[in-house]
C-alpha cells in the first residue's frame, strides 16, 4: 500500500472527528488541515524509496471512533427530522399565504396567475 492509497481510504469527516477529539486545540486550524487533505487526495503518487509502516494496534481511543460515528449519525437524523417538519410547516404556510394573497387581489379586481 502506498501513501496515496492510505489517504484515499479515509474521508475528511472521519479524519476530522478523530483529529479534533484527540487535539481539540487544533480545531481553530480546521480549514488548513482540510486544505492539506484535499491537496493530498488530488496529488499523483510518485515512486520513492521511503516506506510507511502502519500497524493495526489497539489504542485507547479505538472505541471512541464508533461512539463518535454513532453520535454523528444520530445528530444527522435529528437534524433531518427537524428540517423535514420545518419544511412541511413552511410549505403549508406558504400555500395558505399565497391563497390569501390571490383572494385579496381578486377582491381588488386584479387577477394573479
Amino acid at each position: 500500500m502506498n501513501f496515496k492509497s492510505l489517504v484515499q481510504q479515509h474521508s475528511w469527516l472521519s479524519i476530522e472527528a478523530i483529529l479534533f477529539d484527540l487535539y481539540p486545540d487544533e480545531e481553530k486550524n480546521s480549514s488548513g488541515y482540510r486544505a492539506v487533505y484535499e491537496k493530498l487526495i488530488l496529488m499523483t503518487a510518485a515512486t520513492s524509496q521511503m516506506s510507511i509502516v502502519v500497524k493495526n494496534c489497539k489504542d485507547d481511543f479505538d472505541g471512541d471512533i464508533g461512539l463518535i460515528s454513532q453520535r454523528f449519525s444520530n445528530r444527522i437524523s435529528e437534524l433531518a427530522k427537524h428540517y423535514e417538519n420545518l419544511l412541511v410547516l413552511l410549505d403549508t404556510n406558504y400555500t395558505e399565504e399565497q391563497e390569501k394573497s390571490k383572494q385579496h387581489l381578486k377582491k381588488m379586481g386584479l387577477v394573479w396567475s
